[in-house]
């Protein structure tokens, strides 16, 4: 299992699982580094240090299956490959195909830092503005990376990664 916020698979140390109030799992390692105590997922406030948060032990226990050799698309069918394609159709791996599918939405995104760049730029007067674009730019990075780093991750994680890139470069877009 991997913590949503910055993909990476839990361990006992650094990307340890805690448990918040809320009931929702991330690495230690990544609420230390919120700024504000907030879960990533639903905005819930909570108060204990993140080192104080209960373990969850069951998260911890989970082993990954390493996949990554038995990751394979499928050109003719559009699809993660099964044996049958893998030994009848053209393939590429799954990470490639990915990178290909993800071209696109990274270029939307770097375009879309681009402009809010830009943005800042003509702001700089502005000072309200200042915060929101800052928060805009770190929106479209953390979607490029973690679109990035899902290339090579699960089918719910690459969809997830996916389709919030695709609402940052409409939302950068609709901005510019």
């Amino acid at each position: 299992m991997e913590c949503q916020v910055c993909l990476q698979n839990f361990d006992s140390t650094e990307r340890r699982p805690k448990v918040l109030p809320c009931g929702h799992s991330f690495c230690l390692r990544c609420l230390q580094g919120l700024h504000v105590k907030k879960c990533p997922l639903d905005n819930k406030a909570f108060d204990a240090s993140p080192s104080k948060l209960m373990d969850n032990y069951s998260l911890m226990a989970f082993k990954p299956v390493d996949t990554a050799s038995l990751r394979f698309w499928c050109l003719s069918c559009k699809q993660i490959a099964p044996q049958e394609c893998v030994e009848q159709h053209p393939v590429c791996s799954l990470k490639k195909a990915r990178a290909e599918d993800a071209e696109r939405l990274l270029e939307g995104l770097q375009r879309g830092v681009a402009a809010v760049d830009e943005l800042a730029k003509l702001c700089e007067s502005l000072e309200g503005w200042r915060g929101e674009l800052q928060a805009e730019r770190v929106a479209l990075v953390t979607a490029k990376g973690r679109l990035q780093d899902a290339q090579g991750a699960d089918e719910a994680v690459w969809d997830k990664a996916k389709q919030d890139a695709a609402q940052a470069v409409m939302h950068a877009q609709i901005r510019s």
